[in-house]
Parts: structure tokens; sequence; C-alpha cells
């Protein structure tokens, strides 16, 4: 049994961590003993997780809280306690040469860097993306993107695989009516509302005052329109404010973080996404796998769009486009064994895409 470990920020509920657990869940426990690094000590629904199926979770602190060498001392340190990995999976964005550096000098053979971003968040890893990169060269034995502006932003012109977000698309096509029905009536929805949804951590970079714009806008129209905004996020009390501040905050619906987005989204009548960036957004490939039209800012990587007529890129500097766009738009139907099939060309169903990480984990 190989022993492998995943390493990355945090294993709460969001975007990233959906990603490694669609891929965790769908390799063999018998083949691999796969255990996670994180950087936030959390209890969550993917912690607990998994603990049950076999998989050890260690803590580590931050680059920003010990400083790059201490750091790094910190991750030999970890490795000479919990003996030799055969494989490292490092998914801490441009700060992955650093783990691939420590997992280099206490001997791990094959070191994964996987880019998940197009952009740096702080000012502070802007002046360190040079180091960062040098870093991921002289230690990384094989280089992954989630798309390819992830991997040409992280890598230059070196040489990298894609792997794709995939997920389980069956979960998304095959919904209880009932369970949606159920839904709707939870959160009081009336029959006649025309549901405006978005799925995402609620943070800056995700653009959600915009959203609410938008809904503001659409307000003025005879159409009963609604936003229902799912995840949660430091972001949340100013989005709640600002709706507030438009008088539109009974029309706005917070659910928090929730489990069963593959049914939440068939309520959904458009998905909206307006990010100022993203690599490759995991909710976006859901939608499509729900058969949901997505809005998404035009500066969101068209990778994300899987051929489907699906998918509409509009520029964030006005809200007009968007709204046009929302009120001419009638709903269409697409037969899910189109959908089914074109995930499966594209490399974004799991078990496809398992297959691609597991070679790489034998390499």
């Amino acid at each position: 049994m190989k022993r492998i470990l995943i390493v990355t920020f945090s294993m709460d509920i969001g975007g990233l961590e959906n990603v490694l657990m669609n891929y965790y869940r769908n390799i063999s426990k018998e083949e691999f003993q796969i255990d996670f690094l994180i950087h936030k000590n959390v209890d969550s629904t993917f912690t607990r997780e998994i603990k049950k199926f076999g998989g050890n979770i260690h803590y580590q602190g931050t680059v920003g809280e010990l400083g790059i060498l201490k750091y790094l001392k910190k991750l030999i340190s970890f490795f000479r306690k919990n003996g030799v990995y055969d494989t490292i999976h490092a998914n801490m964005e441009y700060q992955s040469g650093i783990v691939c550096l420590a997992a280099l000098l206490a001997g791990v053979k094959t070191r994964l860097c996987h880019a998940h971003t197009t952009n740096v968040s702080t000012n502070y890893n802007k002046y360190l993306m040079p180091i960062y990169r040098m870093l991921t060269k002289i230690s990384a034995t094989k280089l992954i993107a989630c798309n390819k502006s992830a991997g040409h932003f992280m890598f230059g012109n070196r040489t990298f695989e894609v792997l794709p977000n995939a997920i389980d698309v069956n979960r998304f096509l095959n919904v209880d009516k009932e369970l949606i029905e159920d839904i709707k009536k939870t959160y009081n929805i009336p029959s006649n509302a025309i549901l405006l949804g978005h799925v995402a951590r609620l943070s800056k970079e995700k653009n959600q005052c915009f959203l609410i714009d938008i809904l503001a806008e659409l307000s003025n129209t005879n159409k009963d329109y609604r936003l229902i905004i799912v995840g949660d996020g430091e972001e949340k009390d100013n989005i709640l404010n600002y709706a507030n501040s438009k008088g539109i905050l009974e029309k706005v619906i917070f659910t928090g973080f929730r489990k069963d987005i593959n049914i939440l989204l068939k309520i959904f009548d458009i998905f909206l996404l307006p990010s100022f960036y993203e690599g490759l957004p995991l909710s976006v490939v859901e939608a499509q796998a729900a058969g949901i039209k997505c809005l998404l800012s035009n500066n969101i990587s068209k990778e994300v769009d899987l051929g489907l007529d699906l998918v509409e890129f509009i520029p964030i500097y006005e809200t007009s486009g968007w709204v046009d766009y929302i009120k001419d738009y009638k709903k269409l139907k697409l037969n899910p064994n189109v959908i089914e099939t074109k995930f499966k060309e594209e490399f974004y169903d799991i078990k496809i895409a398992v297959k691609k990480l597991v070679s790489l984990y034998n390499t």
C-alpha cells in the first residue's frame, strides 16, 4: 500500500476542499493510505469523513504565521516524525514549492505541485512569487493544474498536466423532484419567482455585492426575482448590509454552507458568478452538470465552458449586460445523456479523472 500525503490550507467546506474530497472518495483505500496535512485546525464534515475512511489529519501553521524558513523546518521535522511518504500532493497554490522542497529534503520520491488559481491575493505573496516559482522548479517532480490558465500562471512555459476539477456527474443529473420541492418550501420560495443562484465562499474576490446590484435593478421590473446565495465567509455581513441598504434584503436568501448542492442547483433558473478572478470554479462545473445556464465574469477562464451552450461570459464593469441577459432569458432543458457524454469526453467525470490522478501517484 502506497502512502500519500495531501497538503492544503483547510478541509472546511469550500471549492478546493470539494475538489480534493471528490478525488479522495473515489481513490481505492486498499491501494493507497491517504493522509492530510492542513493549516487550519477545523472539525468539519470533510475531516470527519476522512477519519471515517482511515485517513490521518495533521496540522501545521501557515507560512504567514511562521515565515518561510521556520515553516520549511517544521515541515521537514514533520516528515522525519511521521515517516517518509511515497507521494506528496501539494495544493498550496504558489506556496506548494516550499512543501515540495521539504519533501525533497526528506527523501520523498514523488512530489506533485497542483495549481488552482490565476492570481495572487496579497501584496506580500506577489513580492515573493519569483521565490515561490523557483522553489517549485527545483523541488517538484510533476506539475499539475486545474486548467491551462492556472498552469501558465503558476508554471510559465514549463510542461504541466491538466487534472480537471472533476465531479460525480450522476449526482447532478438524477435528483428526486420531491427533494427539489422540499427545498423550495424550506425557503418559502413563491412558485412564480425567478431564482438567481450563486454558490461560493463569501469573500471579496467573488464580488457578491455585484449580485446585489443586479437584483436591485431587476427588482424594478414586474417579475419576482430572488437571489439565493449558498456559502459562508468573512464578507457575509457586508453583503447583508449592502442588500439592506438597497432595500432588497427580503429578496435575498442566505443558505450558508450546504452538502446538497446537487439538489439546490436544480431550483436555480440561472447561475451567476461575477468573480474578479478564479482558477477553475467547481461550482460552474456542477451547475453545467445540473443543466443550469451560467452567467460568468469574463475574468474567469473560458476553459470552464464544457461546450454545452450553458455558459456566457459578461464583463463586470457594469451590471447592464447581466440584467439585460437575465430579463430576456428563457430556460432550456438539455438531455441528460448529452451532459453525461460531454463530461466523459472532457474528463470531468470523476471516475475517469481519478484514473489520471492514480497514474500520477504511481509515477
